[in-house]
């Protein structure tokens, strides 16, 4: 039992070195928040929707993405 919870733990740590949080605030012109929009990452099924301020937050592995924002109102 011991071995697999250390285990467990070096595998967390190990991954975790290869991803990253992407957060972020979605707004219009102005600057006012847009709450609610989406946010996906281009070609893959992730994605986010902002909260009421326009604020959003996505795990992603490290590499380059493309986000596409999308709000209707």
């Amino acid at each position: 039992m011991k071995k697999v919870a250390i285990l467990s733990f070096f595998s967390c740590t190990f991954f975790s070195l290869f991803a990253a949080t992407v957060t972020g605030r979605v707004t219009d012109e102005k600057g006012d928040p847009l709450p609610f929009a989406s946010v996906t990452v281009k070609n893959t099924g992730k994605g986010a929707v902002a909260n009421g301020q326009g604020y959003y937050s996505l795990a992603l592995d490290a590499g380059e993405y493309t986000l596409v924002c999308q709000y209707v109102g």
